[in-house]
């Protein structure tokens, strides 16, 4: 049976003339399989009722054609299966060849032996999933193809002159009756015959094709757009250009963005059957085309992913694209009016979804669009906030982040975004916004993190694993959470996936941290429960003016344990608040985790708010973990700074260690320096580590106190020089049973620690392991013990006040 009419209408096969995907300046046979054809090629990989049903169809549609229905089924079937016969021989054995000699002769052309036939089989998806979106080459290689768009604009070049030789050519062969049916048979005829005629000759670029359903054609890389859209309601020369950048332009940046979904990526600049995106990239616009695919299938229509992919692109560029427009023509463009019935009139359909999910669908996920029109979540419109609760899927995750990033990124000032109260939106990492001025982040529900290392996204220069949360240069940013009682906003981390000491073996410090905020000032974080950070909970660095409270953090390998076992501390890293700069009040919080409890880091001259970390007062708090803490402190070029810290009222229950002051070693003459530090009113309970200590930071670092020291013979401790420790006062504190010796204090002899008072520093029934009698290693400090402090650290001067 022939696969081609003489009118090119093509119900189960095609053929013709087509440009060569490979060398786009080519022309070359393509067969292809049709409009009756199953739409993915693993429907006929296993028997089911579909393909029970279809080839019932088959062979019901071949009996009206012929008397030889096993062609038809082996055909369809076998072509798709791949099966035992190579294509080319199957289609040679029947009479294919024979077929498409007799079609090419019919325009007089006769094929010869170096002509070209290409085979086209379906594809099908391949879902796989990946950590980071586009990758810097993929990028570039998209800018350059998009500045390599030939457009064709309203009618072909030709008719700019007065000869119109090429028109009439054209249509010499299109003798036209009164009859509709005969006049579109003729069309049909003419066109295939023109095809055909093609072959063996090369590209025209600039042919004109005026058909709006391929207004980008990839093989000659171009966009046409025929003069009959060119009217309202896409455009009008005198409307207000949002109309236009609305209308024609959405449709324009429509078919512009199929020249880069997963079908244009498969094309180069030059039209050439060219995949030029990496895996880096390939990888995540699946995870992305996913979400598309889940949110559109909610509308319960057959879809067209590529088309809806297509409808959100067209909708947010063409936006983007006005806004570039208006800002330097300012106050040109009237007011619209009857703004609801505007996106509504700019759809069609064919192979694109039905037009209220046109609207519906790219409307729904563009930010923008729900604050001019104030849409809020659930409001019909709008989704909540990350679009899906209580599915821990990747590719929930995935749409769930990009939604985050994209909502959090267009706060405006006095806008708040929230999570609602009692739903839980699974996320990736990555989260990152800067520049939020006035804006309140209001978390009443969960904001949990995804546990899986090998798909967390990375950073394409690095290939380190972004942060949960990463902000910069916010102002006036309030993060609180609306909730009565002990109920509290969570974001939780999914840490117990990526602690442990193997899982350390395997990925070291290559894990994100929960929350951090740099370069930032006038902060309020309140009301939430940072929940199992893979690495530190929360790290403001350089901030100026910041205020925590009543917010808990909770990092534990076992829930509700009560102690610090070699178990427990394999959370190790999970530091409680980091912070430095300048103005920070933290109180009124509960933090237990496996590593420093809050942590005050240094700032220098190189800082943006302030050359020291200075003026903070961290107050009734509860902790366990290891200790409330300064450092560590490394000198630096740039002199490093801690200055005028206080802790008061806090209380830890069996925390490994407590008070924890510690620097760090650093280039010879670097400096730095540690002073006026206040620690005051603090009850220690049954640390099972040191109590207090004063010296050099424990680590596994080169240069560093061994974390084996002192309880294993030969291990060191060197103690830095570049840091001036200066104006240290313990006062009122309390150590209940600590498990060993009360401590460590031990300056550099060439640097001693200056200053150092101990006022009613109280030990009750301390432990004797490692110092015995003398409770404290002790050295190269001028310390003074008074009050009741007992015992005294033994180089420490005892002073007894007289009435």
């Amino acid at each position: 049976m022939p696969i081609y009419s003489d009118y090119s209408s093509s119900v189960m096969f095609k053929a013709g003339t087509e440009i060569d995907m490979k060398n786009s300046s080519a022309q070359n046979i393509r067969i292809s399989q049709e409009y009756l054809v199953l739409g993915d090629r693993n429907s006929y990989l296993n028997e089911t009722d579909i393909t029970r049903a279809y080839r019932k169809f088959i062979k019901d549609f071949a009996s009206a054609l012929t008397n030889d229905t096993s062609w038809w089924i082996m055909i369809m079937f076998g072509h798709q299966q791949n099966k035992a016969l190579a294509i080319k021989k199957r289609f040679e054995q029947h009479r294919t060849i024979y077929h498409l000699r007799r079609l090419y002769l019919s325009a007089n052309i006769p094929l010869i032996e170096t002509d070209t036939v290409t085979i086209s089989e379906l594809d099908y998806l391949h879902i796989v999933s990946q950590s980071t979106w586009m990758d810097s080459d993929s990028k570039n290689r998209a800018i350059e193809k998009a500045k390599a768009i030939n457009e064709k604009i309203g009618y072909p070049n030709y008719l700019d002159g007065d000869n119109m030789t090429k028109l009439e050519q054209l249509y010499a062969e299109q003798n036209f009756n009164s009859s509709l049916m005969q006049n579109l048979l003729i069309v049909l005829k003419v066109n295939l015959k023109r095809r055909l005629q093609s072959l063996r000759q090369s590209v025209d670029c600039t042919e004109y094709n005026p058909s709006l359903n391929d207004i980008l054609q990839y093989l000659h890389f171009s966009i046409s757009f025929p003069a009959g859209i060119l009217q309202p309601p896409f455009f009008h020369k005198d409307a207000p250009k949002y109309l236009s950048y609305g209308g024609i332009g959405t449709v324009m940046v429509h078919g512009i963005t199929h020249g880069f979904d997963d079908t244009g990526r498969l094309f180069d600049k030059n039209g050439n059957k060219v995949s030029w995106w990496s895996n880096e990239t390939t990888n995540p616009f699946n995870q992305r085309k996913e979400c598309i695919i889940r949110q559109y299938n909610n509308y319960t229509v057959i879809q067209n992913t590529r088309e809806n992919i297509a409808d959100n692109g067209g909708l947010k560029e063409a936006f983007f694209a006005y806004q570039t427009w208006a800002q330097t023509h300012r106050n040109v463009d009237r007011k619209l009016a009857r703004t609801n019935q505007y996106f509504t009139n700019q759809m069609k359909q064919g192979v694109h979804s039905p037009s209220q999910c046109r609207v519906n669908g790219p409307t729904s996920n563009f930010i923008e669009f729900d604050r001019v029109f104030s849409c809020k979540p659930n409001q019909g419109n709008s989704p909540t906030i990350g679009g899906i609760a209580g599915d821990e899927r990747l590719t929930t995750c995935w749409k769930n982040t990009l939604l985050l990033n994209q909502t959090v990124n267009s706060l405006q000032p006095n806008d708040t975004l929230l999570i609602p109260f009692n739903r839980t939106f699974w996320l990736m990492g990555g989260i990152y916004a800067r520049h939020l001025v006035h804006v309140t982040i209001q978390i009443d529900g969960i904001l949990k993190f995804s546990d899986n290392y090998f798909e967390w996204p990375r950073d394409s220069h690095t290939h380190l694993v972004l942060d949960c949360f990463y902000f910069e240069q916010l102002n006036h940013v309030t993060f609180t959470s609306s909730n009565s009682g002990n109920q509290k906003g969570i974001i939780d981390g999914s840490g117990n996936r990526w602690w442990g000491l193997v899982e350390y073996l395997v990925i070291r410090g290559d894990r994100p941290r929960l929350l951090v905020i740099y370069n930032s000032t006038n902060l309020l974080i309140e009301n939430i429960l940072l929940k199992n950070s893979p690495k530190w909970t929360f790290y403001g660095k350089d901030i100026a003016n910041l205020e925590i409270r009543h917010t808990d953090v909770d990092a534990r390998r076992h829930p509700n344990v009560q102690w610090h076992d070699l178990d427990e501390l394999t959370a190790f890293n999970t530091d409680g608040f980091d912070v430095s700069g300048i103005n920070i009040w933290i109180h009124d919080c509960n933090i237990w985790n496996d590593d420093d409890c809050i942590a005050v880091k240094q700032q220098d001259s190189n800082s943006f708010h302030s050359s020291c970390s200075e003026n903070m007062l961290f107050e009734r708090i509860n902790a366990s973990g290891v200790g409330l803490t300064i450092g560590s402190i490394g000198p630096s070029t740039a002199h490093s700074c801690v200055h005028n810290i206080t802790f008061r009222n806090c209380t830890m229950y069996n925390t490994f260690k407590g008070i924890y002051l510690k620097s760090r070693p650093g280039e010879e003459g670097h400096t730095g320096e540690i002073s006026n530090i206040l620690y005051e009113n603090i009850q220690i309970y049954n640390a099972s580590q040191w109590a207090i200590w004063l010296g050099p930071q424990q680590a596994a670092f080169k240069g560093a106190c061994s974390l084996l020291w002192p309880f294993i013979p030969g291990m060191a401790c060197p103690i830095p020089s570049g840091i001036t420790w200066n104006n240290i006062t313990l006062r009122n504190i309390t150590l209940n049973d600590p498990q060993i010796s009360p401590g460590v204090i031990i300056g550099n002899s060439s640097n001693p620690m200056k200053n150092i008072l101990f006022d009613n520093v109280f030990v009750k029934n301390p432990g004797s392991r490692p110092w015995g009698k003398n409770y404290y290693a002790c050295s190269n400090i001028e310390g003074i013990a008074q009050g009741n402090t007992e015992p005294s650290p033994p180089c420490f001067k005892h002073q007894i006040f007289q009435l």
